[in-house]
Order: C-alpha cells, then sequence, then structure tokens
C-alpha cells in the first residue's frame, strides 16, 4: 500500500525526527479571535509516483474514511458536552467568589 500512497502529511506534536523525508509538514495555528485555523505548509510532501487507483480502490477508501466519521463526531459531541460542563462550573465558581466577596 506504501507505493500507491501519491503523497503524505503527517500530524506531530513537537519531535520532527520521527517525520519520513517524503512526508509534508502542515503547522495549524488556532487562535481563540479567529473561527478558522490558520495553516502554513512547513514542508511540502515529496510524490510517491504516478500511481492512479482503480475505481474499486477508491471505493474502499471512500467506505473507511466515512466509517471513521462516526467515531470521529462522537469523540467532537463528547468534547463539547465536557467542554458545556467545565465552562458551567467555571461560572458557578465565579458567582460564588463573587457572592462570597460582597458579603464581607
Amino acid at each position: 500500500m506504501r507505493d500507491k500512497i501519491k503523497k503524505l502529511i503527517d500530524n506531530i506534536s513537537h519531535d520532527l525526527t520521527f517525520i519520513p523525508e517524503r512526508a509534508g509538514i502542515l503547522i495549524v495555528n488556532t487562535d481563540e479571535k479567529s473561527i478558522t485555523p490558520r495553516i502554513t505548509c512547513l514542508r511540502k510532501p515529496k510524490q510517491n509516483g504516478n500511481y492512479k487507483f482503480p475505481i474499486n480502490e477508491q471505493f474502499q477508501l471512500a467506505r473507511l474514511g466515512a466509517l471513521r466519521i462516526q467515531g470521529l463526531k462522537r469523540k467532537i459531541k463528547k468534547q463539547n458536552e465536557y467542554c458545556q460542563i467545565c465552562k458551567k462550573i467555571r461560572d458557578n465558581q465565579n458567582a460564588n467568589t463573587q457572592i462570597n466577596n460582597g458579603c464581607g
């Protein structure tokens, strides 16, 4: 399968030593002020030949991608619910702090 991948972009945290030379590197900066992240290309991927996927392999890749979407949507939903709970806790703590400070 490796020889069928035309371009590779890897996802990393900080250590660049484990990324293959053929892989491209994108830097994603999220800013709290903007809705969309800013993406900068640090290194372009090297093309790995001119393999043309047959239609049956294209459908297989699309099917696997579609299967993955459901799991990712569940993770996003859980993360959003967790963030809402944390926000409520912070808001309650701030309200309690203001009440306690006002009664001083």
